[in-house]
């Protein structure tokens, strides 16, 4: 079965991937990521800092860190780039996957399945009617 993996790119997110990948490596498997979730701009204190920890702190110094290791770390939870590879697919990002680019690279995933988790674009129906089987 074709199932794309829409997530937020945190830390969250890749948790929750470090556990769904794995079970369904049999799959053919996309995943797409949101680099964030509403507006970035002219965040509150509180915001910016929870957004160091759950975004910036993993995707910007540690994820690199890990990933430029060779050998690779054998380590329980994989980062984003790592479960890529484990999938067998490139990690995309799609941020405005109901129009343009973003919706075009979608339907050529042509999903049988859509599996969202914290995904941060609300999904209009234009992407909901894609997969066979709908969106959980």
């Amino acid at each position: 079965m074709k199932i794309t993996l829409l997530v937020n790119k945190d830390i969250a997110s890749c948790i929750a991937l470090n556990r769904l990948v794995p079970a369904l490596v049999e799959h053919q498997l996309t995943i797409g990521l949101s680099a964030f979730v509403g507006n970035v701009e002219n965040l509150h204190p509180g915001l910016q800092t929870l957004k160091f920890f759950e975004q910036d702190l993993f995707n910007e110094l540690l994820f690199p860190l890990i990933d430029g290791c060779h050998p690779a770390p054998s380590v329980e939870l994989k980062t984003f780039e790592a479960l890529g590879h484990l999938a067998g697919t490139k990690i995309q990002e799609f941020n405005a996957i109901n129009t343009g680019t973003d919706l075009e690279k979608f339907k050529e995933s042509s999903p049988d399945l859509v599996i969202s988790i914290r995904y941060g674009v609300i999904l209009k129906d234009v992407v909901i009617e894609i997969p066979k089987y709908g969106v959980l």
